[in-house]
C-alpha cells in the first residue's frame, strides 16, 4: 500500500520521503513531466520535454529544405505544433496560419492527404520562428496578481450618458 502512494506521489510532483524518525513526509518537487510537458515550480512555467522539442525542431528543418511537400505529412507537423501550444507561448500565432496552409491543400487535391502541395514562402519564415524559438519557449502558469479588476451585475440593461 505504501508503495502506491509513493508512487502515485512521484506522478503527481511530490517526493515521498522517510526519514531516519519514523515519520512518511510529502514534499513538493521544483519540476515534473506530465503529458511530455515538464513543469517547472520555481518559475510557475511549463515547458516541452526536451525530446518532443528535438522532434519537432527536426521535423521543421526537414520542411524548410523542401519546396514541395506531403499534405499528410505537413498536416502531422501541423498537428504537432498544435500539441505543443502549452508549452510555447506564441504558438497560434505561428501555427494557424500554417493550418490555413494545409487547408487550402486539402481544397485543392478534394481532400486527398497523400497528394503534394507546394509550400508558399510564408511557411518559411514561420517553420524558422519555430526552429530558432522552440528550444528556449516557455508559457508562464501564472502572471502575478491582476493590476486591475473589473466588477459588473447580470443585468440585461446597457446603459450609458444621456
Amino acid at each position: 500500500m505504501l508503495q502506491k502512494c509513493s508512487g502515485n506521489c512521484t506522478t503527481y510532483g511530490f517526493a515521498w520521503i522517510n526519514d531516519t524518525s519514523a515519520k512518511i513526509s510529502i514534499k513538493a518537487l521544483s519540476s515534473n513531466t506530465v503529458f511530455r510537458v515538464h513543469l517547472v515550480s520555481e518559475t510557475m512555467s511549463v515547458r516541452l520535454t526536451h525530446d518532443r522539442t528535438e522532434e519537432l525542431v527536426l521535423l521543421c528543418n526537414n520542411l524548410l529544405t523542401k519546396y514541395k511537400v506531403k499534405i499528410r505529412k505537413f498536416a502531422q507537423l501541423v498537428g504537432k505544433m498544435v500539441a505543443a501550444d502549452p508549452g510555447v507561448k506564441h504558438a497560434p500565432l505561428f501555427y494557424k496560419p500554417l493550418e490555413l496552409v494545409k487547408e487550402n491543400g486539402l481544397r485543392a487535391s478534394r481532400g486527398d492527404y497523400d497528394c503534394v502541395m507546394r509550400m508558399p514562402i510564408t511557411v518559411k519564415h514561420l517553420l524558422s520562428w519555430w526552429v530558432h524559438n522552440l528550444p528556449s519557449a516557455c508559457k508562464l502558469v501564472s502572471h502575478g496578481r491582476p493590476s486591475v479588476i473589473i466588477y459588473s451585475d447580470a443585468s440585461n440593461w446597457v446603459g450609458g450618458p444621456g
